[in-house]
């Protein structure tokens, strides 16, 4: 199963009891994976937002898979650790950028951030352009993400503080 277009709108953080504490939204937003593709990035539209968090291959037409989301997710790791994403949407070259150049450390976005060797390795796996270099599901990603927390723990000083509503906009 696939979400097909996980990113920070679609993510809702709760104080309530009663509810999950991270809950995804839009669960039935794989209607949205046709209109993703190298147009939107083009005509500005409400999907151009979307290319921002999708994988290389749904630039390119191709059908969201887990690994599709396991992309998105390492998007939104890097955001969270860094407070920007590793490629520019705006920039002319995007496209060629996220489906062939491999981002930049994440310390090169946040040079004050601790962030532990072990937790960047597997962030820039799961931004990795090539699908089959990523982790295959989140059952996976979640296997390696509780290894790395369990020999890494970071501290709330070392995250970025962000301002999501500014980002936005």
């Amino acid at each position: 199963l696939a979400h097909g277009a996980l990113h920070v709108r679609n993510i809702a953080v709760g104080a309530d009891d009663d509810a999950p504490p991270v809950r995804l939204l839009d669960s039935g937003a794989n209607h949205l994976r046709a209109r993703t593709s190298l147009l939107t990035l083009r005509d500005g539209g409400p999907s151009a937002h979307l290319a921002a968090w999708a994988a290389p291959e749904q630039l390119f037409g191709e059908p969201t898979t887990p690994r599709s989301d396991v992309y998105s997710f390492g998007l939104l790791c890097h955001y969270l650790l860094t407070g920007r994403l590793p490629f520019n949407p705006d920039d002319p070259d995007f496209a060629r950028q996220k489906l062939a150049a491999d981002p930049d450390p994440l310390g090169f976005y946040a040079p004050h951030a601790q962030i532990p060797d072990e937790l960047e390795d597997m962030v820039l796996r799961l931004v990795d352009s090539s699908p089959t270099r990523r982790p295959a599901d989140a059952g996976q990603v979640l296997e390696r993400l509780s290894g790395v927390i369990s020999s890494a723990p970071m501290s709330p000083s070392s995250v970025p503080d962000l301002d999501i509503d500014a980002e936005l906009e």
